[in-house]
Parts: C-alpha cells; sequence; structure tokens
C-alpha cells in the first residue's frame, strides 16, 4: 500500500493497533515480545482456555496463532469464530513479515522453505527487468563515476601501495561460488591468521580504507560483477564460504538466502548495522528471509532510495562491537 511505501522510504510510524494477543510456545512469544519491545507493540500471552475472556473489554488488533496450534479441532473452532467476529489471525512469520519486516529463520517451516524456492523461480517478467536494469545502471555508474575509480586507483597506488584491488571468493545464487573485487581497504596479509570478522576501530583498517568503507566507495569494483550476471545491485550481500560453514552450523535455514542473487546492498544492509557476530548474522537473515519472500521490482527501488540515503549520511559501515 501507499501507506507501507512511505514507511519503508522514510521510517514514518503507521498508525495501527498495536496490541496482539499471542497462543503460542513460551519460546516464540519470548522471542516476539523481545522483537515488538523496539516498536512498542503490546502483546499478552493467552491461552486456549482463556481466549475469549481475554478479548473480552480490550481493542486487539488481532491474535497470533503458532503454526503448531493448526492441527488442534478446538483452536480451528476457535479461529473460525474469531474472523466471523473480524478479529485478524495470523502466525508469528507473517506478523513478523507484515508488521516488523523480517522473517527470524526459526519460524521458517518445511512447507515455508518449498514455497520459498518456488516464489524465488517465479516472477520471470520481473526478473528480467531486474536484469536489465542490473546492466543499464551499472554501465551507467561505470561511466559516470570513471573519474573518481582512477582518482582512488592513483591515491592507493602512491599512498598505500600495490596491490590495488583486493579479490575475495564469496557465494553466489544456488551456492555457486563467485569471486569479487574490491578496492584495497586493508594492510597487506590482513588475513594471515585466516578470514575474520571486522572489529569495531580494525587496526587493520587503513586511514583511506576507512575512509572508502564510510561512504561504501571499496564496493564499486562489484559493478563489474553485476555486468557479468554473478551478483546484482539489490539482493543479499554474498558471504565468504569459509565464515558460511560456520554459520549455516549455528543458523537455521541459513541457505534461504542463497535462492536469490546476492547483491551490492539489501534489506539487511538497509535495515541494520554492519554485522561482527553470529547474533548481528541473525538478525541480518531474519532481513534477507523477508527480501526473497517478497521480492519486487518496488521493494528494489525502495532499498536502492535507502541506500543512497545512508551512503550520502555516511552511516553502518562500521560493526557496533
Amino acid at each position: 500500500t501507499f501507506d507501507t511505501l512511505i514507511y519503508f522510504i522514510f521510517n514514518k510510524k503507521l498508525k495501527i493497533k498495536r496490541s496482539w494477543l499471542v497462543l503460542s510456545s513460551d519460546d516464540t512469544y519470548t522471542y516476539l515480545l523481545n522483537l515488538s519491545r523496539q516498536l512498542k507493540f503490546s502483546l499478552k500471552h493467552t491461552n486456549v482456555d482463556n481466549i475469549s475472556s481475554d478479548l473480552q473489554g480490550v481493542k486487539y488488533k488481532g491474535i497470533i496463532i503458532d503454526q503448531n496450534y493448526f492441527l488442534n479441532k478446538e483452536i480451528i473452532h476457535i479461529i473460525s469464530t474469531l474472523k466471523s467476529k473480524e478479529i485478524t489471525i495470523i502466525n508469528p512469520l507473517n506478523w513478523c513479515d507484515k508488521y516488523l519486516h523480517k522473517c527470524p529463520s526459526f519460524l521458517i517451516s518445511q512447507d515455508e522453505i518449498l514455497n520459498l524456492q518456488e516464489i524465488s523461480n517465479k516472477n520471470q517478467v520481473q526478473l528480467r527487468i531486474k536484469r536489465f536494469n542490473d546492466i543499464f545502471i551499472s554501465l551507467i555508474l561505470l561511466l559516470i563515476l570513471s573519474p573518481l575509480f582512477l582518482i582512488i586507483f592513483l591515491f592507493l597506488l602512491f599512498f598505500e601501495g600495490k596491490p590495488i584491488f583486493y579479490s575475495q571468493t564469496r557465494t553466489g545464487i544456488n551456492n555457486k561460488l563467485i569471486l569479487i573485487y574490491k578496492f584495497r581497504t586493508m594492510i597487506v596479509n590482513a588475513e594471515r591468521d585466516g578470514p575474520q570478522w571486522s572489529i569495531k576501530n580494525d587496526p587493520r583498517i587503513t586511514k583511506f580504507g576507512g575512509f572508502l568503507r564510510k561512504y561504501r566507495l571499496d564496493e564499486l569494483p562489484q559493478l563489474i560483477s553485476v555486468i557479468k550476471g554473478e551478483m546484482s545491485l539489490i539482493g543479499p550481500r554474498p558471504e565468504r564460504p569459509e565464515i558460511e560453514s560456520v554459520l549455516k552450523e549455528k543458523i537455521p535455514h541459513y541457505n534461504i538466502r542463497s535462492f536469490v542473487k546476492p547483491g551490492l546492498s539489501g534489506w539487511a544492509q538497509v535495515n541494520y548495522h554492519y554485522g561482527a557476530n553470529i547474533d548481528d548474522s541473525i538478525n541480518k537473515l531474519s532481513y534477507d528471509i523477508y527480501y526473497v519472500r517478497n521480492f519486487s521490482l518496488a521493494l528494489d527501488l525502495i532499498i536502492l532510495f535507502k541506500t543512497l540515503k545512508i551512503i550520502f549520511q555516511a552511516k553502518g559501515s562500521k560493526p557496533k562491537n
């Protein structure tokens, strides 16, 4: 809707009823409660016996019912009764999607994974338009920014020395390995002890490298990967396979983000700070899954506008810890 579009671009809070009943496990309720506090939603845990009484006297937006309750005949009867009273019924995953604009991976069922695979294979017309836009915009950017490329190249050459570019193997769509290039922002042999996350005030980052990272200029060579078709302008950021192997063991359904092409910027990047640990990766994955579930050219456009806003404000390029 138009209101949702305004919310996404300008972060304007919508005037909606924020009180919800939650019929779920304790773990799911606690998780939803922690998420909702940031947005000032009011959640109340309930059970089958107390639903009717809890609904008396309070104008709830609706009730969030865990998928695990759908097999219960009594719950089905309650749902039918509530729907006849025009009370919204929604499961935790769809509630997070609709109101928090993120989809926690632990709420994903096997049926949902199959559905996401189907969604990622649909929208062929939009995918073709997206591919055309990727090539057209990347070529225009390369042409317009070519003087900036030259300036960065010469500055790195004379003040930082070679190598100018830094290459990394990343995971692309369907887990295919791709090679991406960046302008070097760290000291030479910064990872002689193996791959590792960047940390706050990372001593490996050079002064000029910090400037390039602040304005995302180090990412510009990846426009070549976009033109080649290995990446898109918009999509989940490609992760390093060495780090990804750890994340797949720690985070359920991490592989969902590989259902679409990785991007220069994504829904996670415009909604969450630079990731530097497992918890950050869990949070960013919830935004990546939202993108996979809701892919559209309109959402890509929203992400593009929010990305430009972040770049001009020089925000989000450093981890918080």
